[in-house]
């Protein structure tokens, strides 16, 4: 039964998704779903009109129904990104609407970063078993290619935590961290497909959409014309200050990126089209199957990972550090690398040392592999080491392992370790 609900769920998993909506031949199910919509919004016009005067039509906008906890006066000022026509966040009638919408470009506020790459999260219990197995996988999808950890919250230790839970937006999410104890990332109808939910992280992490960096009018069209009424301010664009893209070229490819018809007025009209250069052709948009190098790159920028390393998801394996493999030849350049190890929750860590020839310096500072029992640099140390170790078998309390290694004396001999984990 459990192998048959994870063929069930790579099978969901390996549909191209758009924005809350699969992809089907000429988007048929997107013009099903304006057809439906179209249907009932004459009949519900003056409920409507309503509504949307209460809500605003805010393009940084906020949500009114909160987990536990919230109250209106913490949601004030706090930012939420809506996905395609599905309901848009609400504003509290006090609130000034805010007409701008950032880049995939990184948040450039420094308070909206999550300390220590650590993200922790709670789980509404009203979603099933395979939606929960789905949001942990689209978490691991960040975690295997940075080092953003996403832990499940403790609450003597975490005050900020992001919760997945259905709200009124449908699928939506904070950017960046809040700083105000829960924040709501709603995973709504129609948004419980894998690209989708590692889309809305990457607003938890604090990524906003590409199409509306400083630079997009070298390289997007955006179609005025073909927007659905009341939707032109998702592709407003902002200015150098209020971005920051790390330096990071303009990506087509990100899975922050809208798709060509994204609130479109009509099926096969485009929105968003991107500029075609001489003798290319035009690149694809809007693509929701995995992270794309950019998105990764700039996510390894902002939380400043180490260049080497990795996150080990599976129940075994063997690594070593750079120097291993060149037999510690001579350097100019410092190693710093990070190794994180998660076991199941429940399971412990055991790792056996070897081969371990660390340049030997007073109480290992400036040269050391460094372990943790924990997921971040405040974990438990469970010890520092450096010069020779032959065998050492290392195990942790909990499910996870943090390993720092740092090699400045690129000296000739000293190949640093290797490592097997069960």
């Amino acid at each position: 039964e459990h192998e048959a609900k994870l063929q069930r769920l790579r099978e969901e998993l390996s549909r191209p998704v758009i924005e809350g909506h699969h992809r089907q031949s000429h988007h048929q199910k997107q013009a099903q779903h304006r057809q439906h919509h179209q249907s009932h919004h004459r009949k519900k016009h003056r409920r409507q009109q309503q509504h949307h005067r209460r809500r605003g039509q805010s393009t940084t906008q906020y949500v009114n129904h909160s987990p536990p906890g919230f109250n209106q006066s913490q949601q004030a000022q706090q930012q939420s990104v809506p996905e395609m026509d599905l309901l848009k966040a609400e504003t509290s009638k006090d609130e000034e609407p805010l007409r701008h919408r950032v880049a995939r470009a990184v948040t450039a506020k420094k308070e909206r970063i999550w300390d220590y790459g650590v993200i922790p999260y709670e789980i509404d219990g009203n979603f099933s078993g395979i939606h929960k197995a789905l949001f942990k996988l689209a978490m691991r999808h960040w975690e295997n290619s940075t080092c953003i950890k996403f832990v499940e919250r403790d609450p003597e230790i975490h005050p900020n935590y992001i919760v997945f839970t259905v709200r009124s937006c449908g699928c939506c999410s904070f950017v960046g961290k809040r700083g105000n104890g829960p924040q709501a990332i709603s995973i709504g109808r129609n948004c419980d497909k894998f690209g989708i939910v590692v889309h809305e992280l990457g607003h938890v992490v604090g990524f906003w959409h590409e199409h509306t960096r400083p630079d997009r009018e070298k390289h997007v069209v955006i179609e005025h014309n073909n927007i659905m009424k009341g939707q032109d301010y998702n592709f407003n664009m902002l200015s150098p200050d209020e971005v920051d893209s790390l330096g990071m070229a303009y990506d087509y490819d990100s899975i922050m990126h809208y798709a060509r018809n994204t609130f479109s007025k009509g099926t096969y009209l485009d929105t968003i089209l991107p500029i075609e250069m001489k003798g290319r052709k035009r690149p694809e948009i809007g693509q929701r199957l995995r992270l794309s190098q950019g998105d990764i790159a700039q996510a390894n920028l902002l939380y400043k990972c180490p260049k080497c390393g990795r996150t080990f998801q599976e129940s075994s394996g063997i690594f070593a550090s750079p120097s291993h493999y060149t037999a510690g030849a001579l350097s100019n350049e410092t190693e710093h690398c990070e190794w994180r190890i998660t076991a199941t929750y429940g399971e412990r860590v055991e790792l056996k040392l070897e081969n371990m020839n660390i340049f030997k310096s007073n109480n290992c500072e400036t040269d050391y592999l460094e372990i943790r029992d924990g997921y971040f640099e405040k974990s438990p140390l469970i010890g520092r080491f450096c010069g020779k170790v032959d065998k050492e078998v290392i195990r942790t309390e909990s499910s996870r392992m943090l390993l720092t290694y740092v090699n400045t004396h690129r000296i000739e001999g000293f190949r640093g370790f290797k490592a097997e984990f069960d």
